[in-house]
Parts: C-alpha cells; sequence; structure tokens
C-alpha cells in the first residue's frame, strides 16, 4: 500500500493507494477515492480491507453495482502521470487507465486504475 487516508487536497475525501504486484514488479496502480462520511456509512465495508484487494468487496457484495466504465491513455500532462512517474513507475511510456464508478446504497466510489509497463513486458 502507497497511501491510505485523507486526500492532500480534499480533506473530506479518503483516499486508498496501492500498487498490485506479481512476482516482486509492480503491475497496476490502483487509487480509489470516496467522501470520508461515506466510509463512515455505505462503504464501511473497507475499513476491514487491510492488505485485501478491493475486488473482493466489489464482486462479492451484491448490494454494489458498477455505474460506469471507461479506458483512456494516460497522457503524460495527467497529474496522476506525473505522480507515477514521481514515484519512479513509469518513464516516458504511453500507459492505459481505467476508472469505474461504483455504488453502494446510493454513495459512489471512485476507482482508478494504471496498467503500469511492467504488465505488458513480462517474459
Amino acid at each position: 500500500m502507497i497511501y491510505e487516508g485523507l486526500a492532500l487536497e480534499e480533506k473530506t475525501d479518503y483516499i486508498r493507494e496501492v500498487i498490485i504486484k506479481s512476482h516482486d514488479k509492480s503491475m497496476i496502480y490502483a487509487h480509489t477515492r470516496l467522501k470520508m462520511n461515506d466510509l463512515e456509512d455505505a462503504w464501511i465495508c473497507l475499513k476491514t480491507l487491510g492488505q485485501q484487494s478491493l475486488a473482493n468487496i466489489l464482486f462479492k457484495d451484491p448490494q454494489i453495482s458498477r455505474r460506469s466504465l471507461l479506458y483512456r491513455v494516460c497522457e503524460p500532462e495527467d497529474v496522476l502521470y506525473k505522480h507515477l512517474k514521481s514515484l519512479g513507475y513509469i518513464e516516458e511510456e504511453i500507459i492505459w487507465m481505467r476508472q469505474s464508478e461504483w455504488e453502494r446504497f446510493g454513495k459512489i466510489l471512485l476507482l482508478t486504475e494504471v496498467f503500469l509497463p511492467n504488465l505488458f513486458n513480462q517474459r
């Protein structure tokens, strides 16, 4: 896990940043964001997640539904691209990302996943 807690720029938001690895190589960067109040209410199930995958909740809880799904290139001028570059996960590569909105009891969770170069460069 990279970070879990209050968003630095928006103190009413909770964020969770993780790197998903395989064979000690970083494969996917995942960023979860929701309102802090929703963490105490509809999304309280996240509080016990710990090191488990978010998928353990998203795909097993019948009260959760995906509202939207979008794939796009993460451009070098994107804040997220610059963030990943500053952490040393990318250099100058073209990277793809997936953004999705999930709903539980009317409250929204935003999930952004970035597919890192190691995911495609396996040998």
